[in-house]
């Protein structure tokens, strides 16, 4: 009877460690862009939990993956990025390789490359999404990856919201029983993606909240009024940070700029308390462009624990390739990792 009670207690005592371990540590995942392979640093896996590969495209009207090429040699396969070549099979076998190495979990991007009437709704309105969702469904089982992120961008009406439904149950349909996890990323400005996660969030078993340059507070806000006002479970929702600065006011004549970090850090001192800054204008250096960044170390540390104190299911970040290397004392996810605690493997 002691040695049963000594088992229970002790079981109860690992239980409790356990949570308190949970409790003072919080998930960072984050997407990877194809568009930045010459940064890749293969050594920022150490501080990850996840990684999204980002990212394929639907053909819409086969319901087949967007591909430029295939090599007839090697087999290698480029996927269509835009109007040309992004993702290759080489860049994802060695992503799965490294995060494989620290058991960083992977995830496939979808997107619709800034065009979701084309690639996204056609494919639905052809009803192809679960041949598309077939596709995927193997391209996973071949490379080993765990899971599945859709960037639709974004959902702005009633018929977005149904359309993006449909190929949530698609994949669902075709992932779930091989153990695929669902995911996307929302921005919870826009009303209809509020109101999408509100009436099909039981469709994702992540939800990546892209409130990347926001201020503390209004952080804190968008998450909140997902839970409280939506109904969304918080232990699915990441918050997202961002690793580049966005300019505040448009120029006339010009698009709103963005300043990656690690160019960042190599034209201004980047200081640890800092969220707003001037840098010169790519186009005309006499220009001074504020960029708001909202993401220095105290924010970061204030976003944080508010994720942890308050039960959300993690952080994310948009992009790993924006950063230094992890070698460099600057890296902003070496400092992630400083504050959302140590990784609960």
């Amino acid at each position: 009877m002691k040695t049963k009670l000594g088992l229970i207690v002790l079981s109860l005592l690992l239980s409790f460690h356990a949570l308190a371990v949970k409790k003072d540590s919080l998930p960072i995942m984050a997407f990877w862009f194809n568009g930045g392979w010459e940064h890749y640093d293969p050594q920022a896996m150490k501080y990850l939990d996840e990684v999204v590969i980002f990212a394929v495209a639907a053909e819409p009207d086969s319901g087949k993956i967007n591909i430029v090429s295939v090599d007839d040699k090697t087999g290698n396969v480029t996927y269509r990025r835009n109007s040309g070549a992004g993702l290759t099979t080489e860049m994802i076998n060695k992503l799965v390789s490294d995060a494989n190495k620290h058991k960083v979990k992977t995830t496939l991007g979808i997107n619709g490359m800034g065009k979701k009437e084309k690639y996204f709704n056609q494919l639905v309105r052809n009803n192809k999404q679960d041949i598309f969702a077939e596709h995927i469904r193997d391209l996973c089982l071949k490379h080993g990856i765990g899971g599945v992120d859709v960037d639709y961008e974004h959902a702005s009406n009633d018929e977005d919201i149904v359309l993006l439904a449909k190929i949530y149950t698609a994949l669902n349909k075709a992932l779930k029983p091989e153990g695929i996890l669902i995911s996307g990323a929302f921005g919870v400005k826009r009303k209809h993606a509020r109101k999408f996660l509100e009436q099909h969030h039981d469709l994702l078993d992540q939800i990546n909240v892209m409130n990347y340059t926001t201020t503390t507070e209004q952080f804190k806000k968008g998450l909140s009024l997902l839970v409280k006002e939506h109904k969304v479970p918080k232990e699915k929702i990441y918050g997202g940070f961002a690793f580049y600065g966005k300019e505040v006011a448009i120029r006339k004549g010009s698009k709103r700029a963005s300043v990656d970090y690690r160019d960042l850090v190599n034209m201004i001192e980047v200081t640890d308390e800092e969220d707003i800054f001037k840098v010169p204008a790519a186009d005309d250096p006499k220009y001074l462009m504020t960029l708001k960044y909202n993401n220095s170390n105290k924010s970061v540390q204030d976003k944080m624990q508010f994720l942890k104190d308050n039960g959300y299911g993690g952080a994310m970040i948009w992009a790993l390739n924006h950063d230094v290397p992890v070698a460099d004392p600057r890296s902003r996810l070496r400092y992630f990792r400083s504050v959302a605690g140590e990784r609960v493997l």
